[in-house]
């Protein structure tokens, strides 16, 4: 839901930015580039897991 309905408040060139669990990150990836975003990155934590998600509205 968040991915597909962040689109419609963002700027072009605005950033989505969400905190995920450990194991979500490609499946929470996914749902980005699906909705139509680009350069969606998972970042890490300290401890080396999935964290956040980064999407780029275009």
């Amino acid at each position: 839901m968040i991915a597909s309905a962040s689109g419609h408040y963002l700027r072009a060139g605005g950033q989505a930015m969400v905190e995920i669990g450990y194991n979500q990150g490609r499946s929470v990836a996914s749902l980005f580039e699906d909705a139509g975003f680009s350069d969606v990155a998972v970042h890490q934590d300290l401890a080396g897991l999935d964290r956040v998600v980064v999407a780029h509205h275009l």
